[in-house]
């Protein structure tokens, strides 16, 4: 029972690999928590699991920002990786791994290409945002990364660290070309004016400063707040510059006079993170108060106060359309909220412990995935929200594919077995042994009627959908059928 759970929880906490292909059929284990642990070929079959927890949330989310079209939405996170996500959707697209530590700040480039990446591991990293891969790795400082922006022509990235330098990087060469110090304590954020010649960095030393990165002179220093300077950001015409600090309050300034137009007061602990909409009217604001707050910059107004993390917001972004603001929070969630209305539109969290494979249905609007849990479970694409749960694998299921009608779903399994699964009734129509066969890939064929497997043992089978009968073994290969290259087309006569 209870005892059993709590005996599994702790031997996985001491070491999360203990359970790794022990057989545990028909085990009473109660309340345990695998969230973090290794269950690689555990066998539950005809365990009682009761309100034991498999599901793995979000690390902490310490930055956020969209893509220069409004379709990507990035982010990075405590666990040093950077996700890719479909905007309209709420989608995960594309996961970046390769940091050691936090990813504090996360930017695009003018063109949507490329995706810059600053870490608490000292590096900044440059990823393709078609691919995901890492493309460039720039190494020069000495503290942890806290910002990082390009300017305008994509040809430049900005990077403010706790060394108290700020680098200006050459892109294509990847060369640092100047080193801008001038701030006596760390340099928490950076921001390039529209014009692309000037850029502005915030610090713990309480000041803003604006320097022209041509010949890195230092032009103005901006004196007000109380406390360390942790965002800052230009208005869309370069006009206004707005910061955000550890004192409570934004700040806006006149660019050209150096002097303080505003001081927008409301939030009840630090602000981590300040933007301006697209069209300038409205800034937003995220604090350690666990609220983010939009602000009319003309009459310095609070708008609205936007309620729903439960714990500090470290980052906020438009999106370019300019309805709609991104939140990220401590509380492992990130929210989209209707700038208009200050309602919630969606919350990004939790995901599957060990996801090993997904496919999306013809229509797009439903997600299958396979796990380590020997499940297969389908999600609602639009809402987040898991619709089923198929069960019956020994194993994990590391395969999963949609019949061309979107109603029925194939999955491939560690325990040699393929199933047949109605997505509406949840209902298992056949299942296919392989008979010691593990297979690597699986794919249906156009018109549907024929499923194809490939495995380890070097075959190719071709699977009648209605009858489940194996109808032909195909060999031929001296190596194992590779997943994702596996195509066939077949017309039943």
């Amino acid at each position: 029972g209870y005892v059993g759970g709590n005996a599994a929880t702790l031997l996985v906490k001491i070491d999360r690999t203990a359970l790794e292909t022990k057989d545990l059929s028909r085990a009473v284990i109660l309340g345990a928590d695998f969230t973090n642990a290794s269950l690689r070929r555990v066998n539950f079959a005809e365990a009682n699991l009761a309100n034991s927890a498999f599901t793995k949330i979000f690390s902490s989310i310490r930055s956020v920002m969209f893509s220069p079209d409004g379709k990507l939405l990035a982010t990075g996170d405590t666990d040093g990786i950077v996700r890719l996500w479909e905007a309209s959707s709420c989608r995960e697209i594309l996961t970046c791994k390769g940091h050691s530590n936090v990813v504090e700040s996360v930017a695009f480039s003018s063109d949507g290409k490329i995706l810059a990446s600053g870490s608490y591991d000292k590096t900044i990293k440059l990823w393709d945002v078609k691919t995901g891969e890492c493309l460039k790795v720039l190494q020069g400082h000495t503290e942890s990364v806290m910002s990082v922006r390009f300017n305008p022509d994509g040809n430049i990235l900005a990077s403010g660290s706790f060394d108290g330098t700020v680098r200006l990087w050459d892109i294509r060469t990847s060369e640092c070309c100047k080193i801008l110090q001038d701030h006596t304590k760390v340099g928490f954020s950076v921001a390039f004016h529209p014009g692309g010649e000037i850029l502005a960095t915030g610090s713990g030393d309480q000041t803003i400063r604006v320097w022209n990165i041509n010949s890195g002179e230092c032009l103005k220093i901006f004196e007000g707040h109380t406390k360390n300077v942790f965002s800052v950001v230009f208005n869309s015409t370069g006009e206004i510059l707005a910061s955000g600090s550890g004192d409570k309050t934004v700040k806006l300034w006149n660019i050209g006079s150096g002097e303080c137009l505003k001081t927008l007061e409301g939030h009840f602990d630090q602000i981590r993170s300040i933007a301006f909409s697209p069209n300038g009217e409205i800034l937003a604001s995220g604090s350690y108060d666990r609220t983010a707050k939009l602000w009319d910059i003309r009459t310095g107004e609070c708008l609205n106060t936007l309620q729903g993390h439960s714990n500090q917001v470290g980052s906020v972004a438009f999106h370019p359309g300019g309805d709609i603001l991104a939140s990220s929070s401590y509380d492992q969630t990130l929210n989209l909220w209707d700038i208009n209305s200050g309602e919630c539109l969606n919350t990004l969290q939790g995901y599957s412990n060990q996801v090993m494979s997904i496919a999306f249905s013809p229509n797009d609007e439903m997600l299958a995935s396979g796990d380590d849990e020997k499940k297969v479970r389908l999600w609602d694409v639009n809402t987040g929200e898991c619709l089923q749960i198929l069960q019956g694998h020994l194993d994990r299921v590391h395969l999963v594919a949609f019949h061309p009608n979107g109603e029925i779903l194939a999955s491939g399994s560690y325990d040699e077995t393929l199933r047949l699964w109605n997505i509406r009734s949840g209902e298992c129509l056949h299942t296919l042994p392989e008979f010691g066969n593990e297979v690597r890939s699986i794919t249906f064929s156009p018109n549907g009627e024929i499923l194809a497997s490939a495995g380890y043992k070097q075959t190719v089978r071709l699977w009648d959908i209605v009858t489940g009968e194996c109808l032909k073994t195909l060999q031929g290969h001296n190596n194992i059928p590779q997943p994702h290259r596996l195509f066939i087309t077949c017309t039943r006569k």
